[in-house]
């Protein structure tokens, strides 16, 4: 039998949808930081914070203040984007910049605005890198 080796993730935004709606649950699947730990195809090896958050810091996985230092340790192969909408941008420029990721993973709205969202699709595109939306409905 052919054995999977799992893909490397990392979350940039360990807020609530990042990583709190679950730190202690042991049930329902309501964070990205569960969803990684329960998943056959994805080993999460870091987080990024800028307030690091030190519940996280319990789960003996790194956690870096930006993007630069991250890229210093990691290349994950997933990059789940679970900041605030108005830093979308920015921390995508950021990741295309330091990373070669294979997959990006954005909260929903990608972006405030069409122009930006534009040149994020551009540039997914150009780096032929796959990009996907978290979008839930209860």
């Amino acid at each position: 039998m052919l054995e999977f080796k799992k893909k490397s993730a990392c979350i940039i935004g360990l807020g609530k949808i990042g990583f709190s709606y679950n730190s202690s649950s042991k049930f329902k699947i309501k964070s990205h930081y569960k969803a990684l730990k329960k998943s056959k195809y994805f080993n999460l090896v870091a987080g990024i914070d800028h307030k690091r958050n030190k519940k996280f810091n319990k789960f003996n996985l790194p956690i870096f203040k930006n993007i630069k230092i991250l890229s210093k340790n990691f290349n994950p192969y997933l990059l789940i984007i679970s900041v605030p909408t108005k830093y979308h941008l920015e921390v995508f420029n950021d990741a295309i910049k330091y990373l070669k990721t294979k997959i990006i993973l954005f909260e929903k709205p990608l972006t405030n605005n069409y122009v930006d969202a534009k040149m994020i699709v551009n540039l997914f595109k150009k780096k032929k890198i796959y990009l996907f939306f978290n979008y839930i409905r209860n």
